[in-house]
């Protein structure tokens, strides 16, 4: 209805009503699937909308409000013992994350929503790997998912170098994102003076 006639504050409305309904209608008693897949529903609803219309709204109101729930859950219901369940959650938190991602970079306009940007990838950053601890691998992979990030973020600087030449401060924003979480993962993955050794590299590749 808001895409045809028109109106945002219609979009607006609906999305937050949309988040709002599980804590109206909750006993208490619901399934985190359920809940964070009607999330996931309501988030790809919002990143069809916001790239088909450019609202720059949508993204902002929907990051808040995941990232809000996601944490209410985490206080109260989440089971850390459990793998099962924070390989779920590993999973939701990475389609939440590229959900946000693109639709702000499609929509953006000038220093626009830098602040979901930055946050949404540390808080990616930080539930991710609080969840790969929990489901109980052999191997560290917190590093890993840093570096993954790093990768993810130099994507977009290629894309953005490309396609979007005059977001001068948005690809250095991002190329900043890319050498905080590789300086990142080093001292995540790594250990003694390997961590000195590859910092001390990287310092003489960056000058």
């Amino acid at each position: 209805l808001s895409v045809v006639y028109n109106r945002r504050e219609l979009a607006i409305i609906s999305l937050v009503g949309g988040f709002l309904a599980p804590f109206i209608v909750s006993s208490g008693e619901g399934s985190y699937l359920v809940l964070f897949t009607y999330v996931s529903i309501l988030n790809l609803g919002m990143f069809g909308l916001s790239i088909y219309k450019k609202w720059g709204e949508l993204p902002m109101i929907s990051f808040v409000f995941t990232w809000l729930i996601m944490g209410i859950f985490l206080l109260f219901s989440y089971t850390s013992s459990s793998t099962v369940i924070s390989g779920h959650l590993f999973l939701f938190t990475t389609l939440f994350y590229f959900i946000f991602l693109l639709p702000v970079f499609s929509i953006l306009r000038g220093e626009d929503m830098v602040f979901v940007i930055i946050t949404n990838n540390f808080i990616y950053l930080l539930s991710g790997a609080l969840f790969l601890r929990n489901m109980g691998w052999s191997f560290k992979a917190s590093g890993l998912l840093s570096l993954f990030i790093a990768l993810v973020n130099l994507g977009l600087v290629l894309w953005l170098w490309k396609s979007r030449k005059d977001y001068k401060f948005l690809v250095y924003t991002t190329l900043g994102l890319v050498l905080t979480f590789v300086s990142i993962t080093v001292p995540i993955q790594l250990d003694g003076n390997c961590i000195t050794l590859v910092w001390a590299s990287e310092m003489v590749l960056l000058l």
